[in-house]
């Protein structure tokens, strides 16, 4: 799944990470990047912008992107433990990278469920 990830938005890094901000795994990197710290920093800035949310009222939260100058981070929460990120240059279009995530995600939320369906773990 994430290996077809990649080839449709060709990321400079994707990865799926725990949402305490160990990496689980990282499919493509063209930069040298210490996985280790983004995925830290990844899960806490998620962590605290859905906290932020909350304090407005808002439910349901389940992706932040940020924007910048030659590149663009996407975190998504793929489950409650697990999240993705993308990291994209600001060539590619925003909407089509989210087009094309968004049935990645539910896909990947399926597998999950399913192997803590069948390995005990709810």
């Amino acid at each position: 799944m994430l290996g077809q990830l990649r080839e449709a938005i060709s990321p400079d890094y994707l990865a799926l990470i725990a949402n305490t901000g160990q990496p689980i795994t990282v499919v493509s990197s063209r930069q040298r990047v210490d996985n280790d710290a983004m995925a830290a920093l990844a899960a806490s800035a998620f962590a605290a912008t859905r906290q932020m949310a909350d304090i407005m009222a808002g439910s349901g939260f389940s992706l932040m992107l940020s924007e910048g100058a030659g590149v663009n981070i996407s975190i998504a929460r793929v489950t409650e433990d697990i999240l993705l990120i993308i990291s994209f240059s600001d060539s590619s279009e925003i909407g089509r990278v989210r087009l094309v995530t968004r049935p990645a995600i539910w896909q990947l939320a399926a597998i999950f469920n399913l192997e803590r369906k069948t390995s005990g773990a709810d």
